[in-house]
């Protein structure tokens, strides 16, 4: 057996951007096409790491005391945060209630948005004087295009990264006021992601691009169709 040379693998994936459809996505439209449906909720500041909080079944015996004899996976319940800038399009688009306004009488179902968390560095492009500037990142007629042309290894490593959460509920984003740090209004705001059983076995909560859209697919047409009309 060999040791992978280091320069082998990518090890940085940068800033990402978050993109929503509000209600969540109903699968009857092109999801990434041109002018929507999916909107860029805005600048986005700090980690954002999906924890997969899995739950586990094991099987252990008397005799052998803790020790873990098999062990079934039952399922997983993600969840992570989003640190936002508040502005009432945003507060209204990610309120559980749909209104950035709280306060009512009745238990309502949580509106549900679907989110897709991807590397920033996917919209970026350096112009003539080498700055980088964001471009159209689109799925036309199956192939995926950045300003135009085809995506390049790197950038389809940062697709292929990026993550699809299906339907998720978000709590409802304040505004924060303060004297310090020039009054910066950066909220936080938790993200769960529910189940979807209209998708396929195995990525009812999350779809990680990769497996769709590369060369070894796990998930596949027509059972997921981007591009439904």
């Amino acid at each position: 057996m060999d040791v992978v040379n280091l320069n082998s693998q990518e090890y940085d994936i940068g800033r990402c951007v978050v993109f929503y459809v509000s209600p969540s996505w109903d699968g009857t439209t092109n999801l990434f096409d041109t002018g929507g449906p999916l909107t860029h909720l805005g600048t986005t500041e700090g980690e954002v790491a999906i924890a997969p909080n899995p739950a586990y079944s094991n099987l252990t015996i008397e005799p052998t005391g803790p020790a873990i004899l098999k062990r079934y996976i039952t399922g997983t319940a993600p969840t992570f945060s989003l640190g936002l800038f508040p502005d009432l399009d945003a507060m209204k688009a990610i309120s559980p209630t749909g209104i950035a306004s709280m306060g009512f009488e009745r238990q309502r179902l949580a509106k549900l948005v679907t989110l897709w968390i991807v590397p920033e560095a996917l919209f970026l492009k350096d112009d003539a004087t080498g700055n980088p500037r964001p471009v159209p990142v689109v799925l036309n007629a199956g192939v995926w295009e950045k300003d135009g042309s085809a995506l390049t290894t790197e950038e389809e490593r940062l697709l292929h990264i990026s993550s699809l959460c299906w339907k998720c509920d978000l709590s409802p984003m304040t505004v924060t006021y303060r004297h310090e740090d020039g009054g910066k209004s950066l909220a936080q705001v938790d993200v769960t992601v529910q189940h979807d059983f209209t998708k396929p076995e195995g990525c009812q909560q999350v779809l990680v691009l990769g497996e769709y859209f590369g060369d070894y697919p796990v998930f596949s047409a027509p059972d997921l169709d981007f591009e439904p009309v």
